[in-house]
């Protein structure tokens, strides 16, 4: 073999390695930074919900003092569902929780999903089970590792 043969040996031999199946950093380039060689990690989104504002006019039901509400959070719909736990607050419901839920398939993860549920609502129409879906917001996830973004439930993001 001469000079130019070894040359072009080597450099297929670097593009095998580089284009190895196990290397997650070059398998999904745009969002590397989320990768590591270590298939033994799980990537996992951790975010706060802190309050909903605005859910229920307190003018429309004059008799009722307070409501039991909850949040649910989840990314994919197929997904488990996070729930915080109920508290009373009425027009504006304050959680102060931490969440953290592993994400599968992270490469495609693009919202976070969070529904406020009212708990205790029987005369509603509809409902069977006492729960309404009072707001819903749909978060747009950063594209980098440790960045953040907030949402919030307003009256127009109510159902």
């Amino acid at each position: 073999m001469d000079k130019i043969d070894l040359e072009k040996m080597n450099k297929n031999k670097n593009k095998a390695e580089i284009n190895d199946d196990d290397d997650l950093y070059l398998e999904f380039r745009p969002r590397q930074h989320l990768f590591t060689n270590n298939l033994n990690y799980d990537i996992a989104l951790k975010y706060e919900i802190h309050r909903a504002e605005g859910l229920d006019n307190p003018n429309s039901y004059p008799l009722v003092n307070n409501r039991i509400y909850s949040a649910e959070s989840w990314i994919e719909p197929d997904e488990e569902k996070i729930q915080t736990n109920r508290v009373w607050g009425l027009p504006n419901p304050v959680w102060d929780e931490e969440c953290c839920v592993k994400l599968n398939r992270f490469w495609d993860v693009k919202f976070l999903h969070v529904e406020v549920l009212r708990h205790g609502s029987w005369s509603e129409p509809g409902t069977s089970d006492g729960i309404v879906c009072v707001g819903r917001v749909r978060i747009p996830l950063p594209e980098e590792l440790y960045a953040s973004k907030g949402g919030s439930v307003h009256e127009a993001d109510q159902v």
